[in-house]
């Protein structure tokens, strides 16, 4: 990460303008960000199915190379961001990384037919409800890939649960226009 939360914030122009001190972190042994890794995995192997599918295979197999060291590193080194990168808490937090993982490890399964990534994506599930998706918690595409795969009830269950109460009815609390209103910040993720 390039920038400090509560500097960034504090401004309001555009990128060429900053100016100020904007410090740099990053990611390795003892400095964990799984979710990150997993996540980046993720996209790398979806990626490498778009360009396969359009016939640039070098680049495809680049990109399924950094998948797979992405996801290996993320996997040898658990651990949440924010541990790494305090000040990220306050802005873009995570508390959990096994989300990203079941989703780097469902999208190589995808690429490579490796059964055994779809064996750590069902490792990582977390069964339940989720309170959104957003950047902290990509929960319900976890269970949502893992029935895709698996067509296991299991799963689809949780992801029921979870459009459920997002619909009128459901948990989710609405406007009285019919916005799905979770949280005043960032009201519609």
């Amino acid at each position: 990460q390039i920038g400090d939360g509560d500097a960034d914030h504090a401004y309001w122009g555009p990128p060429s303008g900053m100016t100020m001190n904007r410090p740099c972190y990053k990611l390795g042994p003892g400095k964990p960000g799984a979710e990150l890794y997993g996540e980046w995995a993720a996209s790398l192997a979806a990626g490498y199915l778009v360009f396969k599918d359009k016939g640039d295979t070098t680049y495809a197999n680049q990109m399924l190379d950094s998948a797979k060291s992405m996801y290996d590193f993320g996997k040898s080194n658990p651990g949440v961001y924010v541990h790494s990168v305090p000040n990220v808490d306050r802005f873009y937090g995570s508390d959990n990384y096994k989300d990203e993982m079941c989703l780097g490890g469902v999208w190589l399964y995808r690429a490579t037919g490796n059964q055994g990534y779809l064996n750590d994506a069902k490792g990582f599930y977390e069964a339940g409800g989720s309170w959104a998706f957003n950047w902290g918690t990509k929960k319900v595409a976890c269970q949502l890939l893992l029935f895709e795969e698996t067509h296991d009830s299991k799963y689809r269950g949780d992801v029921e649960g979870f459009l459920n109460d997002w619909l009128p009815g459901g948990s989710v609390p609405y406007t009285p226009c019919g916005l799905v209103w979770r949280d005043k910040w960032g009201s519609n993720r």
